[in-house]
């Protein structure tokens, strides 16, 4: 009997230890699932973290090559003008001596100079912009509803508002004498654009300024 009694107790013993042992396992399968799940967690955090900072670095980038191509962008044609400025200059100055007052007043009163060189200048602007946003006139045509999108090859004035708006320049009086029309002119195309866009007008021109 006592070695019966013995056997029992140590088959106890036995099944307790590995009903204890089960036990374990699981709660360390249970703690392993958790600590898989909580790495999983970190692991996407790092990710999505590693992916604003890329992105923000290439927006950074990005801003740094828009900023030095403008600078240079006026740069130049500050020092072009000058030197037109001073050409001209001269030339009004040789019409008076060489055909007096009159021709003189006659070529001041002219706006054809001033036309040409707005002319230029869009001309130059839209050439500068669409190499830094090679893209812009379908992206924002897609911002506009079917039937409201603009077919053109370049910027006409409404594109070039949107243009001069994605470059910060948002005041209806600055545009105006950015553009060179009125600022009801201004008003008038801000509002149609507007109330032409597939997302609420409130949230267009932010979308506008998304652009890359």
């Amino acid at each position: 009997m006592p070695a019966i009694a013995t056997g029992a107790l140590l088959l106890l013993a036995a099944v307790s230890l590995a009903f204890r042992q089960k036990h374990l396992i699981k709660q360390l399968r249970t703690q392993h699932a958790q600590t898989c799940a909580r790495l999983h967690e970190l692991s996407e955090q790092l990710a999505a973290s590693s992916l604003r900072h890329e992105t923000a670095t290439r927006a950074l980038s990005q801003a740094n090559t828009i900023k030095d191509k403008y600078l240079r962008y006026y740069m130049q044609r500050s020092t072009f003008y000058i030197n037109k400025l001073e050409r001209h200059r001269t030339h009004l100055y040789k019409t008076a001596l060489s055909f007096g007052q009159e021709r003189l007043l006659r070529e001041l009163r002219s706006p054809t100079p001033i036309e040409q060189e707005y002319k230029s200048f869009f001309h130059e602007f839209d050439r500068v912009f669409l190499s830094l946003y090679p893209d812009f006139v379908e992206k924002a045509n897609a911002l506009l509803r079917d039937g409201e999108q603009m077919k053109t090859p370049g910027l006409n004035t409404e594109f070039r508002l949107l243009a001069v708006i994605r470059l910060g320049i948002t005041g209806n009086s600055e545009i105006a004498q950015f553009l060179h029309i009125s600022i009801n002119t201004v008003y008038t195309y801000r509002n149609r654009l507007r109330n032409a866009a597939k997302c609420p007008p409130a949230e267009f021109e932010r979308r506008i300024m998304e652009i890359v």
